[in-house]
């Protein structure tokens, strides 16, 4: 199910308990003009800690950016975006947790910009 994007919504975010992978943060399915420049970023807010949950108490994560392809008529492309999880967790202290907050900013292009799905993957770690 796509839905829009639209300033500082938020989505609740389960958290898989592990101590053996890293968290990453996919955000998928990001549907947008290929010919308009597109960014958005990407917050993550501890949900039990008890403060006001706006991007101003928030990590930042990252940002999605897509620059134009050219001037040619509307081109509807999907991509995704994935950002690491595990040190900005720790860093709220919110590795225990249950849930995150993840909120998306639109910067620029949003009108139709839509994103399908927003999870949390465990990557395991590399040993060498």
């Amino acid at each position: 199910m796509e839905t829009g994007l639209h300033p500082h919504e938020q989505n609740l975010v389960a958290l898989i308990p592990n101590e053996k992978a890293n968290e990453i943060l996919l955000v998928n399915g990001v549907r947008f003009d290929g010919e308009k420049f597109v960014k958005f970023d990407v917050f993550v807010n501890d949900k039990d800690n008890g403060t006001e949950t706006t991007p101003r108490y928030s990590e930042f994560a990252g940002s999605f950016a897509q620059i134009p392809h050219g001037k040619t008529d509307k081109m509807m492309m999907t991509s995704e975006v994935r950002f690491g999880l595990t040190e900005l967790l720790e860093d709220m202290k919110a590795e225990d947790d249950e849930y995150v907050l993840v909120t998306l900013v639109p910067r620029s292009g949003r009108d139709d910009l839509t994103v399908a799905e927003i999870k949390i993957e465990l990557v395991p770690y590399e040993l060498h």
